[in-house]
């Protein structure tokens, strides 16, 4: 091989590293704990996403201290995180065994059950180590949120309340209470709750950025929409910070995108879709993608309601156990089109397995017959491979006036990640949503799998028209209680950052949203021009 292309095949590799990186920062990373050298191994394996190799290690430290509380705990919410669920109980079982009553114990496996997303789990949990230390500020604070995701407000109240009689200026505390507050109407109590959690002096990043953005979204409700705009602009501020030590990797998987769609042809896909029968027989599979704050999670709920459909809401199977696994396993290539190419037999029915196992193993039951439907936005960034993998995957494309996609993803209180560093401002989430939705556009005329596009628009104006639609494209029959998904979702957890409004029936307010803050965002519309023409919005 010519010294050219050592130096091509190099450049690819670390680039391949560097994208798993990135793809693994949006996971939240396991706190450090222990002085074994393995552990902080296995600490380092998790942050590069080599989740396997993370256990492994995990394992050996288990193996030389066989009844660290702190291991058996980590290990378990790495087992949790990788959804093997009975292994992660075991470990937990065994953590609490010699001491099934210690509090603090108690208290941080409810918080890996609330990393795991296992809210009533984590509930249990942090009611028993607060009967057992009723004083502990951390469990209530815990319990509160918890409470509030699985829309127990009351007794999210009363955690609250038990917190501020112990420390009356507590931020966070005095955030979740507003919270509270303007979740059962009352926006003036949750204003000046805000304003004077806002007010006092805290080193805690976390309920500044919140307080500022759930300002902003009482104000917002008031009409008081200048006002509104700068409690943004004061939430964007103090995640600054933190948007610069992520913003390289945001970068990076978007250059990987870039290169795919520069090499990508429609014969490759071709050559895909006639590789379709070696693959075994066709799964039910579905896939609801688009950019975020599409209407994804209105449309998700509705379908989960369909007897004949279960549905993942936004895990990291898909990313994590086909995208980054089997670019673990491919050749190094010129292009990323070139690499997927070559995958084999082989390779792609092992990651299509591990993913039918994973996903069944996450919602805790197999399929039966039913459709799978994948819903996770940000999976449009990554079609071709999944086209590649799975080429019977029909695919459910959510479009919605691009002004209001983007003031939406704008306002929305996110963590920062390699993916809402691009909402810091109103400019890189328009550029933002522009290099996703040019990636469809690219794509959609050459895909070889199904695909069809459903507006927001049109679910909000005629529900069960559109939800029709939908289920004659996914081969399911119509069933009438998709109309009543909203009483479903206030009885099960919704991962989603927008779980509390799909708890409602479809509402049109967020329609033409964006004309209430046109003064701000029209220095920048013409981004979003060629993609309100092209998606038939005047």
């Amino acid at each position: 091989m010519s010294s050219k292309a050592n130096k091509r095949g190099a450049r690819v590799k670390r680039k391949r590293q560097e994208v798993r990186a990135a793809t693994a920062a949006i996971r939240r990373p396991l706190k450090e704990k222990g002085p074994s050298g393995i552990v902080k191994r296995a600490m380092k394996a998790w942050k590069d996403a080599q989740f396997d190799k993370s256990i492994e290690l995990f394992e050996r430290a288990r193996k030389i201290h066989p009844n660290r509380v702190e291991i058996l705990l980590d290990l378990g919410r790495a087992y949790g995180m990788r959804y093997r669920y009975e292994e992660a109980e075991a470990c937990f079982s065994q953590a609490l065994k010699p001491c099934p009553n210690n509090a603090k114990n108690l208290r941080v496996l409810g918080e890996n059950y609330r990393t795991l997303a296992r809210f009533p789990r984590a509930s249990e949990c942090l009611t028993r180590a607060l009967t057992c230390q009723p004083r502990d500020v951390e469990a209530l604070i815990s319990l509160a949120e918890v409470s509030e995701r699985l829309h127990r407000l009351d007794d999210a109240a009363e955690a609250i309340d038990r917190v501020l009689a112990l420390d009356p200026g507590h931020t966070t505390a005095l955030f979740l209470q507003a919270k509270l507050a303007r979740r059962a109407g009352d926006s003036e109590r949750a204003e000046n709750l805000l304003r004077d959690q806002l007010s006092r002096p805290t080193k805690l990043l976390e309920p500044r950025w919140r307080g500022w953005y759930e300002l902003a979204s009482v104000l917002d409700k008031q009409k008081r929409y200048e006002e509104a705009f700068q409690a943004l602009e004061k939430a964007k501020r103090v995640l600054q910070k933190a948007g610069k030590q992520v913003r390289g990797g945001a970068d990076l998987v978007e250059q990987n995108n870039r290169e795919m769609l520069e090499h990508l042809t429609e014969e490759h896909l071709e050559r895909w879709r006639e590789d379709q029968d070696t693959l075994g027989a066709p799964e039910q599979l579905a896939l609801l993608c688009g950019h975020p704050r599409s209407g994804t999670t209105l449309i998700e709920q509705v379908l989960d309601s369909h007897p004949g459909l279960v549905s993942a809401d936004e895990t990291t199977i898909m990313s994590d156990d086909v995208y980054i696994a089997l670019g673990d396993l491919l050749p190094e290539a010129v292009n990323p089109a070139d690499r997927l190419d070559v995958a084999s037999v082989e390779m792609l029915s092992g990651v299509r397995s591990n993913y039918l196992r994973y996903s069944e193993a996450f919602l805790g039951q197999a399929m039966n017959g039913r459709m799978l439907l994948d819903k996770n936005p940000e999976l449009t960034m990554i079609l071709p491979v999944i086209n590649r993998v799975f080429p019977e995957m029909k695919i459910l494309f959510a479009l919605r006036d691009p002004r209001d996609v983007c003031l939406s993803c704008f306002m929305q209180p996110l963590p920062m990640n390699s993916v809402s560093v691009n909402y810091l401002s109103i400019e890189s989430t328009f550029k933002k949503y522009a290099t996703t939705m040019q990636t469809w556009l690219t794509l959609r005329p050459i895909l070889s799998c199904d695909w069809m596009e459903t507006r927001y628009e049109d679910n909000v104006a005629n529900l069960e028209a559109e939800t029709r639609k939908i289920l004659g494209f996914l081969g399911l029959e119509w069933d009438e209680t998709v109309l009543n998904y909203h009483q479903r979702a206030s009885q099960k957890h919704v991962r989603s950052p927008t779980y509390e409004a799909v708890t409602k029936p479809v509402y049109s307010t967020a329609v033409q949203r964006w004309r209430n803050y046109e003064e701000w965002l029209g220095p920048h519309l013409e981004l979003l021009d060629p993609f309100v023409r092209a998606f038939g919005y005047s």
